[in-house]
C-alpha cells in the first residue's frame, strides 16, 4: 500500500477535476461499504454517513470545517453512527469504534480491514496513473464501435462515465469486470440470427438495406444472402426464404421492386424502401 506522502505526490500530478472524481469515488465506495455490510446489524448502532476531511490539521481553517472524533482528536476520516436506543449521533474515528460504542472489538477490526481493502483499490488506481496509464483505450474503441449498454449496475456505469470523462485509469478489478462483460456481449453478437418468420420487420429492413444500396436493374438472391450473412444471419438461410421475403417487399413497394423467379429479382426505381 501507498503511504499518505506517496498518495499526495501522485494526487498533485492530477488536475482539480480528476482529484474531485477520485474523491467522490472514494466517498461513495466507503458509504456503500457501510450500507451493504452486515457488521452493525447485531449492534445498537446504525451507519449514517462517512466523511473525509479536506482540511486535516490545517490550522488556518476553522474547526467547524474540520473533522473530530468523539474524544476531541482531529481526524481525517469520520464515521457517523446513530444509536438505536436513544437516537444519539456520534462522530468517530474508525480506530475508536470500539472505544466509544458497544461495538465488539472483532467487528471493529473487520470494519477497519474492509476500509483498508478499499484503500488498496484506490492505491491501485493512483499507481497506474503514476506510471502513465489512463482510461483503457480498448474500451473507448469498443464503446464507439458498439454503442451498447453492458449488463452492469447503474453505479458502475456512472463510475465509468466519470473516469472516461477525466481520462483516469480504472482499478484492476473494474477492468477485469469490464472485459468480462464486453466479451460476453461480443459472444452474443457472434450467435447467428435464425429466421423463423419471413415477415419479421428487422429481417425485411436488412434486406431492404441491400436493395437500397443498388441501382436499378436485376440482382441475384445470392448477393442478398451474402449481405445477410455479413449481418450475422445464419449462413444456412434458404435462398427461397430470402426470395419470399423480397416478394413481400415487392407487394408492399410495387413501384420499386419487381418479382422474378429465382435466382433473380429486379429493382425498377431509384426510390428507397423505407420500413
Amino acid at each position: 500500500m501507498l503511504n499518505q506522502i506517496q498518495r499526495d505526490r501522485i494526487l498533485g500530478k492530477m488536475t482539480a477535476s480528476q482529484r474531485n472524481v477520485l474523491f467522490e469515488y472514494k466517498l461513495k465506495d466507503r458509504k456503500n461499504y457501510f450500507l451493504n455490510q452486515i457488521y452493525l446489524k447485531d449492534t445498537d448502532w446504525e451507519f449514517i454517513d462517512y466523511k473525509e476531511s479536506l482540511h486535516y490539521q490545517d490550522k488556518d481553517v476553522s474547526k467547524k470545517e474540520r473533522l473530530f472524533c468523539q474524544c476531541g482528536r482531529e481526524i481525517k476520516y469520520q464515521c457517523v453512527l446513530r444509536s438505536n436506543k436513544n437516537g444519539e449521533l456520534i462522530n468517530l474515528s474508525l480506530h475508536h469504534l470500539e472505544k466509544h460504542t458497544s461495538i465488539p472489538k472483532s467487528i471493529a477490526k473487520e470494519i477497519e480491514q474492509g476500509i483498508l481493502e478499499l484503500d488498496e483499490v484506490l492505491d491501485d488506481i493512483l499507481q497506474k496513473f503514476d506510471k502513465g496509464e489512463r482510461f483503457p483505450q480498448w474500451y473507448k474503441f469498443f464503446y464507439q464501435e458498439h454503442q451498447c449498454k453492458l449488463q452492469v449496475s447503474e453505479p458502475y456505469r456512472e463510475r465509468m462515465r466519470m473516469f472516461i470523462k477525466e481520462d483516469l485509469p480504472i482499478s484492476t478489478s473494474d477492468e477485469l469486470e469490464l472485459r468480462e462483460k464486453s466479451n460476453l456481449y461480443l459472444k452474443k453478437l457472434e450467435k447467428p440470427i435464425v429466421i423463423t418468420d419471413i415477415s419479421d420487420k428487422q429481417f425485411l429492413k436488412d434486406i431492404a438495406d441491400y436493395i437500397n444500396s443498388r441501382e436499378k436493374g436485376e440482382f441475384y438472391i445470392l448477393r442478398v444472402a451474402e449481405h445477410l450473412s455479413a449481418k450475422n444471419y445464419d449462413g444456412a438461410l434458404d435462398f427461397e426464404v430470402i426470395s419470399q421475403a423480397v416478394d413481400i417487399l415487392a407487394e408492399q413497394f410495387p413501384t420499386i421492386l419487381k418479382t422474378l423467379s429465382l435466382p433473380m429479382k429486379e429493382k425498377i426505381s431509384d426510390e428507397k424502401i423505407i420500413i
